[in-house]
């Protein structure tokens, strides 16, 4: 019997009741987000090969999240969590140390890596950064490559299938907010966990739900994670959209490479 067979259907409405929650509170965060018009033209900071690459094929490749110079934008997402879960075992939670415990080696050994084969491209909203033109664009001996934002927008998201495979959205430096997101999870979680506390199941049984259920906390994370970078403004040019400054673009897909 495998783990899906061994969950009870108490149990196992329980997990989709938590996906389902879990994900309106992200989407509470979203929606405004994709509300939000992109500028006009959006700049890509390349080097020459880049130039070269884009020209002669008319494409742009998206990089895997994990190779790229910050790859620890998401696993700074979890540590937000743990920093959660070790406050709540502070406080009396029991169950808290141990799922901190788990996310803490879930990172370590790579768990980030194996389940979130996500590729990205990201642009900016401003055409002439110094920032930029340091990190991306071979120390300002590079190209600022404009585009017209929507036009590029409808063209990578009309090639989803499904269409929400295909994400465009603004870059977040709020750390506050990410930790109130992940809080909101956290809490929809124990009481996932209380109500398999309260029945007298095998443990098998609890044991395979809260495998699942950990499974689907990471997922959230991981989730909630893509539209925040951490640092801020000094670290990374341009600035948050906050009162007005623009901040970066990015696009998300679950694929390669795509025709301009």
């Amino acid at each position: 019997m495998d783990s899906s067979e061994a969950i009870t259907p108490d149990l196992r409405l329980a997990l989709e009741r938590f996906d389902r929650e879990a994900d309106a509170i992200i989407d509470s965060f979203v929606k405004p987000l994709k509300a939000q018009e992109p500028p006009l033209v959006i700049y890509h900071y390349t080097d020459d090969l880049g130039l070269r690459g884009i020209l002669e094929t008319g494409k742009i490749w998206l990089t895997n999240i994990f190779n790229l110079n910050d790859p620890s934008e998401l696993s700074h997402g979890f540590s937000l969590a743990v920093k959660i879960l070790n406050n709540k075992a502070a406080s009396g939670q029991t169950w808290s140390k141990e799922l901190a415990e788990q996310l803490e080696a879930f990172v370590q050994h790579g768990g980030i890596q194996r389940v979130g084969h996500h590729f990205v491209c990201s642009f900016s909203s401003c055409r002439d950064d110094l920032g930029q033109w340091r990190a991306y664009a071979d120390n300002g001996r590079g190209y600022a490559l404009g585009f017209d934002a929507n036009a590029l927008e409808a063209a990578f998201t009309n090639l989803a299938e499904p269409r929400s495979a295909h994400l465009t959205f603004r870059v977040t430096y709020d750390d506050a907010q990410l930790e109130e997101m992940h809080r909101r999870i956290v809490e929809k979680m124990f009481e996932a966990i209380t109500l398999s506390a309260e029945n007298n199941l095998p443990f098998t049984t609890i044991q395979d739900y809260l495998v699942e259920l950990s499974s689907s906390f990471a997922a959230c994370l991981l989730h909630a994670g893509h539209y925040f970078k951490a640092g801020g403004p000094d670290l990374i040019s341009p600035a948050p959209a906050r009162r007005g400054v623009p901040r970066p673009l990015r696009v998300l897909q679950r694929a390669g490479i795509h025709t301009v």
